[in-house]
């Protein structure tokens, strides 16, 4: 359980660079670049969402999880839906330019996601 709590701190912490070892970094770094490239999106693309990502499929492995890059692809379509969504209200909203609430009108919308999420997951496991 203790190594369990290791690797999240590691992914949060996004060392894994010195943590995991260069080459399981490197691989994930470059399944997340393709993830990027095959959803259309530009390459200017938040660095630090991509290195996030990188640092979680390395943890993922480190745990003998096998969801690779393919298995965030169904995510990456959906927030994108979502990120859509979100600035398309936020355009509506934010005629004066106010960031305070565009901010804090980020952090619900991700914990609403979250959420969403969670309920979702909890209605499927009740159906298996």
């Amino acid at each position: 359980m203790g190594e369990a709590y290791q690797v999240l701190d590691r992914a949060l912490a996004l060392d894994g660079a010195n943590s995991l070892g260069p080459l399981a970094v490197a691989y994930a770094r470059e399944e997340v670049e393709a993830l990027v490239a095959s959803m259309g999106w530009s390459h200017q693309v938040s660095a630090d969402g991509r290195e996030v990502l990188t640092e979680v499929l390395a943890n993922l492995r480190l745990l003998g999880c096998d969801a690779g890059v393919s298995f965030f692809a169904p995510f990456a379509r959906a927030a994108e839906e979502v990120a859509r969504a979100e600035l398309d209200l936020a355009c509506e909203a934010d005629e004066n330019d106010r960031k305070g609430p565009a901010i804090v009108r980020g952090v619900l919308f991700g914990v609403a996601l979250a959420a969403l999420r969670r309920m979702a997951r909890e209605h499927h496991l009740a159906l298996r």
